[in-house]
């Protein structure tokens, strides 16, 4: 017999099966993602947003959706880190690098720390206040 599933292990298995598909496939429009995952219209734009939120995906140009790469996040931490070298900061804070790139502070803490040492900036206690590099 077929387990039913709760609301929220519906939304995680959707979740799971949109990245696999975007793994499988690559950059897909909604409408493709809809149709080849049987996912409801409604439950797909909430998955898709959430999954964006965490850094999951991003959307394209195009508005496809692709996933998001292990090396595109690297490279976003390692231009938020330029940008403070740049404007003589010799310490930054984790949160300060997630404030820019948009995405969770203990996602990015490794990134920060090999990046910061690649700059020779330490790295410090969390900041109050964000600060805003333009």
């Amino acid at each position: 017999m077929k387990k039913k599933l709760k609301k929220g292990e519906k939304y995680d298995s959707y979740k799971f099966r949109i990245l696999d598909l975007l793994k499988e496939k690559g950059p897909l429009h909604p409408y493709e993602l809809e149709g080849q995952l049987k996912i409801p219209h409604a439950s797909l734009v909430d998955c898709l947003s959430t999954l964006m939120a965490k850094g999951w995906v991003k959307r394209l140009e195009d508005g496809r959706y692709a996933l998001f790469t292990y090396k595109e996040l690297e490279r976003e931490v390692e231009e938020v880190i330029k940008k403070f070298k740049e404007r003589g900061f010799v310490e930054i804070s984790i949160n300060d690098v997630a404030y820019h790139i948009t995405q969770p502070p203990e996602d990015i803490k490794r990134l920060v720390y090999d990046c910061a040492k690649k700059y020779k900036l330490k790295v410090g206690a969390k900041s109050v206040r964000p600060v805003i590099l333009g």
